[in-house]
């Protein structure tokens, strides 16, 4: 989210906050504070509790170009460059690129429902693909 406030693109800067419990993740909060409205979640597995105040109407613009409901969902990305294998996963599901900053951004768009899927490539490290849940 530095990036994007530096770049001008302050709707896609959120904050993370992550609560462990003897090196267990146990609740988290997510923080978009430019909007007029702030936006936030919040989560505790254990309390079996949850929380937003989301823009599922689309009325945010919390990507770089446009959600597309034409296609076969909207894959989140940096709006930086992606990896060949990315781009070519984006492509082979015949998705649309959704370019969403940094990961609290992507993680709360994946929310709101503006995003379909999110893959975070590092360095050759994968991590879980996260997919947008509507049972929220």
């Amino acid at each position: 989210g530095t990036k994007e406030f530096a770049s001008g693109l302050g709707e896609q800067c959120t904050i993370l906050i992550g609560v462990a419990e003897n090196g267990t993740p146990v609740a988290g909060v997510i923080y978009r504070p430019i909007p007029l409205t702030p936006l936030w979640a919040i989560g505790c597995k254990r309390e079996n509790f949850t929380a937003d105040s989301l823009d599922r109407n689309n009325s945010v613009p919390t990507t770089s170009n446009e959600v597309n409901t034409n296609m076969n969902g909207n894959f989140l990305t940096t709006n930086g460059t992606i990896s060949p294998y990315v781009g070519e996963l984006v492509e082979s599901l015949g998705m649309n690129r959704l370019r969403g900053g940094g990961v609290g951004n992507k993680v709360m768009n994946l929310l709101e429902g503006k995003g379909d899927c999110y893959i975070q490539v590092r360095c050759f490290l994968y991590s879980v693909i996260l997919f947008q849940s509507h049972n929220i």
